[in-house]
């Protein structure tokens, strides 16, 4: 009877059960894409996420990661895949263009977030690198432009092998595939792009970080709790792993730290030493230039004085001189004798006459042996005078030395004594870093 009434009511309002039949297969539709939509796309990732082996676990360190490091996480059993990574944030610009950009750098060959080519070719050069842009910034660069990058308080090459790296391929990676920009090293400004080299670019030590698959989580669908659980286990493991690595890692960096502190301190010392000892030897020098000049001041007195005492005599002669020619005169005078006018004016070329001549021979001995005083005087004065000269001149010679190497000298010791003081200020700032460090 039921049956029959509700075929009935049907029957006779059909346009509206076919209407309420459509709306209810409609709305049921929608509900079901709507639930499943979810599924699908956490599927969809989790299909994308193991063909490029993407991370499971993301290492990162203050300190780095070093060798032995990375030896001991390869020692879990449930290490599947691992990649030890050196990154290095820059500022660049493209094709000498004055947009400036932010850059990471990182190797292009990796087992883990492997990359894909959507664009050229590989890098097959230590300055060729694989563009992959991040977020949705508006990115201009293409294959072929050339970037060059640098660091505003650092110099670029004490990091990468170059500053000028040329574009030839456009790559995505599972590891920035979100829509969202990443944080840089520089300021906390956001990433432009991620540019992936050849590994031998890096100039670094240690390793930025590290990435590792675990094994069998593939088989898990990422984001599910049993995922999130299977992980979970790992990372217990690989914390207990990592409170030792780090106590071991720290350990070596303060020691290596205080070792070059220790060597610093001895090349300082070292070259303090040689410092002073050139300080000593240049004040040395002054001193005993200085002594010279002093000997060679009480020398010009000396020189002087014998000039003066020559010079007395050389008066007192011209004086004895005069006296015996007015005497020579008087006696030519009193014998008549005009020869003796003669003899007197032309001594010297008449001398054997002179001397030969019986009236004037007393004088004529005493005019030569005044003469010849006079001679030698003269050639002591004049001797005395040359040396005299030359002595002031050594004077003036050493003087300018002594005022050269003085302010030379005063230089030194002002740039010895601000690098003494520069140098301690650096080693209670290294001491203070370390002893922070150690605790």
């Amino acid at each position: 009877m039921f049956l029959k009434e509700t075929f009935r009511l049907i029957k006779s309002t059909y346009k509206r059960f076919i209407a309420l039949v459509l709306m209810t297969f409609i709305g049921v539709s929608f509900m079901m894409g709507l639930m499943s939509t979810r599924r699908i796309m956490i599927e969809s990732v989790d299909k994308y996420y193991d063909e490029y082996c993407f991370q499971d676990i993301q290492l990162v360190s203050q300190f780095g990661f070093c060798s032995e490091d990375i030896s001991e996480l390869s020692k879990l059993n449930f290490v599947e895949r691992l990649h030890a990574s050196k990154f290095q944030d820059v500022y660049a610009r493209k094709n000498g263009s004055e947009n400036e950009m932010v850059l990471r750098f990182t190797e292009a060959e990796t087992t883990v977030n492997e990359i894909e080519l959507t664009d050229g070719r590989m890098p097959e050069k230590f300055n060729e690198i694989l563009y992959c842009p991040i977020g949705t910034i508006n990115n201009t660069v293409k294959v072929g432009d050339t970037i060059t990058v640098y660091l505003k308080d650092d110099e670029v090459r004490d990091h990468l092998k170059s500053a000028h790296y040329k574009v030839v391929g456009i790559v995505k990676s599972p590891e920035h595939m979100a829509k969202f920009s990443t944080t840089s090293n520089l300021n906390n400004l956001d990433l432009t792009a991620v540019c992936y080299g050849m590994n031998d670019i890096f100039l670094n030590e240690y390793y930025s970080s590290v990435y590792l698959t675990v094994k069998n989580a593939a088989r898990q669908l990422s984001f599910s709790d049993g995922y999130e659980y299977f992980i979970e286990k790992a990372v217990n493991e690989i914390e207990e792993l990592a409170e030792n690595q780090e106590s071991f890692h720290r350990d070596n960096l303060l020691e290596k730290y205080q070792a070059e502190l220790d060597e610093g301190k001895a090349e300082f010392e070292k070259q303090k030493e040689e410092g002073q000892s050139q300080l000593d030897d240049a004040k040395k020098q002054l001193d005993e230039a200085q002594i010279k000049i002093v000997s060679l001041e009480t020398d010009l007195e000396l020189m002087n004085y014998v000039i003066d005492e020559a010079q007395t005599k050389v008066n007192s002669i011209n004086s004895k001189l005069y006296k015996l020619k007015k005497d020579f005169n008087t006696k030519a005078q009193d014998l008549s004798d005009k020869t003796g006018y003669d003899l007197l004016n032309s001594f010297e070329e008449n001398l054997p006459k002179v001397i030969n001549n019986e009236n004037y021979r007393d004088e004529v001995s005493e005019l030569i042996l005044l003469k010849a005083e006079i001679e030698a005087l003269q050639t002591v004065v004049d001797s005395s005078n040359s040396l005299v000269n030359s002595t002031r001149i050594k004077i003036n010679s050493y003087n300018t030395q002594i005022e050269e190497g003085r302010k030379e000298y005063e230089d030194g010791l002002k740039e010895y004594e601000e690098a003494v003081v520069k140098f301690n200020e650096e080693i209670e700032k290294a001491e203070l870093e370390l002893r922070l460090a150690q605790q």
